[in-house]
């Protein structure tokens, strides 16, 4: 009773603010790449660089599809590890990643089926590191989450601009207040 009421939102919180370092990380190695690949085109609307010099901040965006990349892979390599360690096919440990992962959880595949009686410290360590992978995956989940989040909210202001319902001025000077 204590771990649920505790526990459970801790490591929620947890995991949402480790979420949210990552997605920064993301959108800043991405905002580097992007600024890199203009400048390399001599593109200035790219890297704009104000009067003071210095290079203009650009909004935090990164590609819906590198997230459903990122996000597949991490899967695939979780179906990889788990058919090899269970004995299970590929496509058994794909769906126990996309199950567990999206927190479905059906229940009908679990893993440590194929531990003895005598668990010895190997399969003590898969058991570790498979709930460390479903407790990190989590988080890629929750960060992907926030990637998309970001993008949709830029994708929004542009169609807002576009159609005259927000003016491009007001929306810049209130980026520049915050």
């Amino acid at each position: 009773m204590v771990y649920a009421g505790f526990g459970i939102p801790l490591t929620l919180f947890c995991v949402t603010k480790v979420a949210t370092t990552l997605a920064d990380a993301l959108f800043s190695a991405y905002g580097r790449c992007e600024r890199r690949r203009a400048a390399s085109r001599k593109e200035q609307r790219h890297a704009a660089v104000d009067a003071t010099g210095e290079e203009a901040k650009a909004p935090k965006r990164f590609p819906v599809s590198l997230v459903l990349f990122l996000l597949l892979g991490y899967a695939c390599g979780g179906a990889l590890l788990f058919s090899l360690w269970e004995g299970w096919l590929f496509i058994d440990g794909l769906y126990f990643c996309f199950d567990t992962l999206s927190t479905i959880g059906f229940g009908d595949i679990l893993p440590g089926r194929a531990v003895s009686h005598e668990v010895t410290f190997v399969e003590q360590a898969k058991i570790v590191a498979g709930c460390l992978y479903l407790l990190f995956g989590l988080t890629m989940v929750v960060m992907s989450f926030e990637l998309v989040q970001a993008e949709v909210n830029a994708k929004v202001k542009e169609l807002g601009a576009f159609i005259g319902f927000v003016d491009e001025e007001k929306r810049e000077s209130r980026s520049d207040k915050k």
